[in-house]
């Protein structure tokens, strides 16, 4: 055996796996020979696609707009409650009792409503809105209703409390204006207001007198000569 003899080096060569490899030309035969099923598959979906879209309830918002009354305080016309207070008041009280009247007046409780209640940006206005489908939209119509009823009783109270009020200052406003326009009281004003008339003109006369302004001008001058002496004057 010789030393040091090279060892020969063969060059690798890669041999493709043609069995994993898939072909176009092997996917359109196989297409081309199961067209018909494939053309069967797509039409099958696409008619059951139409079915369901056919027979599910279609689904929409249903949106209530609510205005807040307003009253004259002043020269301005303003709310006669803040639209959050308003806000506050729908998903906490009133919402939830309609939802309970409904519940306890229909037999078909499976309907689980929901409202929300939004407020547009500067505006005195209450928006519901709802989810809902051609199945129930009745349902949700008439719980719309039920609570725009229950947010005008809720300012029906309010506008009583503050017609009330008005009646009052209007009736005490009438007391104050017979007062005024009564003889007794109207005489009684006269005679006090010719009274103070009177003292004015006492007053006036009182300081045209020359004399009394020669007596204020003595007595200024003694007062002088008493401080150049030293000494007040009696």
């Amino acid at each position: 055996m010789k030393e040091n003899q090279p060892v020969p080096v063969y060059p690798v060569q890669y041999i493709p796996n043609t069995e994993d490899e898939i072909s176009l030309v092997d996917i359109w035969l196989t297409f081309r020979k199961h067209r018909k099923l494939f053309l069967k598959v797509a039409i099958g979906v696409t008619l059951l696609g139409l079915i369901v879209a056919l027979i599910m309830p279609k689904s929409y918002d249903l949106r209530t707009s609510i205005e807040i009354g307003t009253a004259i305080r002043g020269d301005t016309p303003t709310p006669i409650e803040a639209p959050e207070t308003v806000k506050a008041k729908l998903e906490n009280s009133l919402i939830p009792m309609v939802i309970h009247q409904l519940n306890s007046a229909e037999e078909d409780d499976t309907i689980e409503y929901k409202i929300s209640t939004t407020i547009p940006k500067k505006s005195a206005l209450i928006v519901l809105t709802s989810k809902t489908t051609t199945d129930e939209e009745t349902q949700y119509k008439k719980l719309h209703n039920m609570v725009i009823e229950a947010i005008t009783k809720d300012h029906a109270r309010i506008i009583n409390v503050l017609k009330k009020n008005l009646q009052t200052e209007l009736s005490l406003a009438r007391i104050l204006l017979d007062e005024l326009i009564d003889p007794a009281t109207l005489a009684a004003l006269i005679k006090e207001q010719e009274k103070a008339l009177e003292e004015a003109r006492a007053d006036l006369e009182a300081l045209s007198k020359p004399e009394i302004f020669g007596v204020e001008i003595k007595a200024a001058e003694n007062k002088i000569q008493g401080e150049k002496n030293g000494s007040s004057p009696d």
